[in-house]
């Protein structure tokens, strides 16, 4: 209690503390940010998003376009896409197919080289082994390996199947099964 009671009192005692006068200093500033490369974050620009969908088509890595100067960064042309801004995400869709096209066209051009020795060979197949697995990872249903097989899913009554399971014995000179009657009763299902 004493020591609470000794420092409410030197509260009370103690000076008011005289307010100075401040002098107020505004100052006007603009946040700019910057990217790993020094260059101003801009936002969307016509003739900057057409010459990156230009580099793209001619088959050059979204990276590297955005590692040159004056580029925004992958991902703020990523959100451009995404957001598609100004029809952005059609063509830049367009220009990723023209990019796999451009990389099929250097798959050609390493594939006809003329090699010394074993070492360029052995270079140029992984160049290629590695486009070939971009490509097949970009646009799959072009470059893919994998055949995908769809088939219909419509039902069919039991005298349909009976009718195409008919023809397809005629197409394949099978006519001496149908003239039997056991062929007969066994394509027919029994009745329930």
């Amino acid at each position: 209690m004493k020591k609470t009671a000794q420092r409410q009192l030197l509260r009370t005692k103690a000076p008011p503390q005289k307010r100075s006068r401040q002098k107020v200093v505004t100052i006007n500033a603009e946040i700019v940010k910057l990217h790993r490369h020094g260059t101003v974050d801009s936002g969307y620009d016509e003739a900057l998003a057409t010459e990156i969908l230009d580099q793209l088509a001619e088959g050059k890595t979204l990276r590297a376009i955005c590692r040159e100067p004056n580029m925004p960064s992958a991902r703020r042309v990523n959100r451009w896409a995404t957001d598609d801004i100004n029809g952005f995400a059609a063509r830049y869709d367009r220009a990723r197919r023209l990019q796999g096209d451009a990389i099929f066209d250097e798959v050609v051009d390493i594939t006809n080289e003329k090699f010394v020795d074993n070492v360029e060979v052995n270079a140029a197949k992984l160049k290629v082994d590695a486009r070939k697995w971009f490509l097949a990872k970009l646009h799959p249903e072009r470059f893919g390996d994998k055949v995908e097989i769809t088939s219909r899913t419509e039902k069919l009554s039991d005298e349909q199947v009976d009718e195409q399971l008919f023809n397809l014995l005629e197409t394949a000179n099978h006519a001496s099964l149908l003239k039997q009657p056991s062929a007969r009763k066994l394509l027919a299902k029994p009745q329930r």
